[in-house]
């Protein structure tokens, strides 16, 4: 299952987008609820906005130089966005999953 292990639920439904290019995954009032990400041999930063590329940050994730992928599941409700949740890959990601509500 999604959450495996983790003993998170969350109220009303979850849904998930893939992304592979920086681009706005999901548009309108949104609570990002995790984060599956892959990268490849350089260092990176993974960074999620509220709806555009010049907007907020609502997230930041380092990645390394090496290749592999991680997941970050976030407590309560999430992190609340207003307009969306644009995702921008960085140098060194090659993929982005975000799970929402």
């Amino acid at each position: 299952s999604f959450f495996g292990d983790h003993p998170m639920s969350y109220a009303g439904h979850v849904n998930a987008t893939r992304v592979a290019a920086s681009t706005l995954a999901v548009s309108g009032l949104r609570d990002l609820l995790a984060v599956q990400y892959a990268y490849g041999a350089t260092a990176g930063v993974v960074t999620i906005r509220d709806g555009a590329v010049s907007a907020s940050v609502l997230l930041q994730i380092s990645t390394p130089a090496s290749v592999g992928a991680g997941e970050l599941y976030l407590p309560g409700q999430g992190i609340r966005a207003d307009t969306g949740l644009y995702v921008d890959l960085g140098a060194g990601a090659t993929g982005v999953t975000v799970i929402y509500g």
